[in-house]
């Protein structure tokens, strides 16, 4: 026989390895190792202009603006690797096709103040010594944006960048900051993934992405916030990270596919004030920290609905919620005394309470009517045995139902 005592351990387990699989996506087939060599030489600013004939007289004044007249649309794909590549694109108002830089050659500093969009990619992938990058009138980037394994760069800023197709932040291990303060649309997914230093990343007017959104184990951010943030297309994961007690996303009305927080040990409350649809289950699974989960508008959850293994949690509101698609799990969180979903009245795939010790009563579910398939209220040390039987015998229940093991403390105080 299992013990109450081990429940936690292994729903927390299981958790890992079937819940929290699927949503992952911590492959990233663009990162490639092989451009860590920088034996190539120096990479200079390509607006260098110290020739004997220049004009950088001390009180010269060169802006950008004036130094950007000549600048002209460039057709095709560029792979920049050296000082020279990187001066056939310093007057390019626009790339039409990929921009890539080979991580092999040991720029420090790039720098493309005419550059406005790119039709295909920016890869920059496996720098040693790059630690800064500056393009101030980049607008868009039609493709991804790709940044990872960049041993030296510590803060990224496109202060012009309002649209992209893909956004990936990855294995950067000394950058702290990321800034895109004029980013309003992702057209696909945004990842962000194993920047172990990574403390802010500030994209206030972020209103909407395609795709799906992916914050995995960053192990230093302890808050992040997406205030304008409306709507995902596809998964949303938050998952592994360490230090993340805040997480802020006022704006979201809608998911599209998975939404998904688990093992982020730090993380107290979650709220997500105007959530009224999630289009493939919720799952919030050994958050050990999280004492609260909030969701007051969310009305329909398509898929399974699964709280787990969350040590701390001791409430639960999602009082509009109409109907669960599949299946609701409730399973494994100790301190657990009641939760509220008064307004759910079908479950269309089974119900299974569970191993939830500190649990008094079933009054959350007072307009549950029927399950469609299996019930289970199991091995709910506070909950009267009565008082769930009772439960179970006033529902329609499609398949079978199993009561068993309740009240091994009750009445608790």
């Amino acid at each position: 026989m299992i013990k109450r005592g081990d429940l936690f351990a292994i729903f927390c387990a299981l958790s890992i390895l079937a819940g929290c699989q699927e949503g992952d996506d911590d492959d990233n087939a663009a990162m490639d190792d092989d451009f860590a060599d920088d034996d190539a030489g120096e990479g200079d600013d390509a607006w260098d202009d110290d020739d004997v004939g220049d004009d950088d007289d001390a009180g010269d004044d060169d802006d950008n603006a004036g130094g950007c007249d000549a600048a002209q649309p460039c057709e095709g794909d560029y792979f920049i690797e050296s000082e020279q590549d990187l001066e056939t694109i310093a007057l390019c108002s626009s790339i039409s096709g990929d921009l890539v830089w080979g991580g092999q050659f040991s720029f420090t500093s790039i720098e493309l103040p005419c550059l406005t969009s790119v039709g295909g990619d920016w890869d920059m992938y496996n720098f040693v010594d790059l630690s800064n990058v500056d393009a101030p009138a980049l607008t868009s980037v039609n493709g991804g944006m790709n940044v990872g394994g960049n041993a030296a760069l510590v803060n990224l800023e496109f202060p012009a960048l309002v649209t992209v197709g893909d956004l990936n932040f990855d294995y950067n291990d000394v950058l702290t900051s990321v800034d895109l303060p004029a980013l309003t649309t992702v057209a696909e997914d945004l990842r962000v993934h194993e920047n172990n230093a990574l403390v802010s990343i500030d994209v206030p007017a972020l209103a909407s992405i395609g795709g799906y959104l992916s914050f995995t184990d960053n192990t230093a951010s302890s808050s992040f916030e997406l205030p304008a943030l409306a709507s995902v297309g596809g998964n949303v994961n938050f998952n592994d990270n360490t230090d993340l007690s805040s997480l802020e996303l006022p704006a979201l009305t809608s998911v599209g596919g998975l939404l998904h927080f688990g093992d982020n040990t730090a993380l107290s409350n979650l709220e997500m004030p105007i959530l009224s649809s999630i289009g493939g289950g919720l799952y919030v699974s050994c958050n050990i920290s999280l004492s609260s989960l909030d969701l007051p508008a969310l009305s329909s959850v398509t898929g399974t609905l699964d709280i787990e293994a969350n040590a701390g949690l001791t409430s639960m509101n999602m009082p509009a919620l109409l109907s669960a698609d599949e299946y609701l799990k409730i399973r494994a969180n100790p301190s657990l005394t009641g939760f509220l979903m008064p307004s759910l009245a079908t479950v269309n795939g089974s119900l299974e309470v569970f191993g939830n010790d500190a649990l008094t009563d079933l009054a959350g579910l007072s307009g549950l009517t029927s399950v469609g398939t299996c019930i289970t209220i199991e091995s709910n040390g506070c909950l009267s045995q009565v008082e769930a039987e009772t439960f179970v015998a006033g529902l329609t229940v499609g398949g079978s139902a199993s009561v068993a093991g309740n009240g091994v403390n009750h009445p608790c105080n």
